[in-house]
């Protein structure tokens, strides 16, 4: 289910593709920019790609690894979003003040 509602969540895969143009313009060798793109979706699919790979893996252990985050989650997760989203704004804002004062 998760990995079905990944493929189509286009707001996760926006700073993936934000991170791939950078990635793209970046003076580094082929090489470099292969690993520094591979990094990149590896980092924006692991939360995917993760729980399937546990799963896969050790099926008798899932419930004992997730189980933990998942209570996490329901219990924190409202609080964790609007902390990102207060970092994020706080960088944008800063980010553009600082554009703001360079013109």
């Amino acid at each position: 289910m998760g990995i079905a509602i990944g493929f189509g969540n286009i707001s996760s895969s926006l700073p993936v593709l934000a991170a791939s143009k950078d990635i793209g313009v970046a003076v580094l060798s082929v090489y470099d920019k292969a690993i520094a793109f591979f990094l990149a979706m590896a980092i924006a699919l692991c939360w995917c790609w993760g729980p399937f790979a546990v799963c896969a893996v050790t099926p008798r252990n899932f419930d004992r690894i997730f189980d933990p985050l998942i209570r996490f989650l329901k219990k924190h997760g409202s609080q964790l979003i609007a902390a990102v989203f207060f970092v994020v704004g706080i960088f944008l804002v800063a980010r553009g003040v600082t554009s703001a004062m360079m013109l």
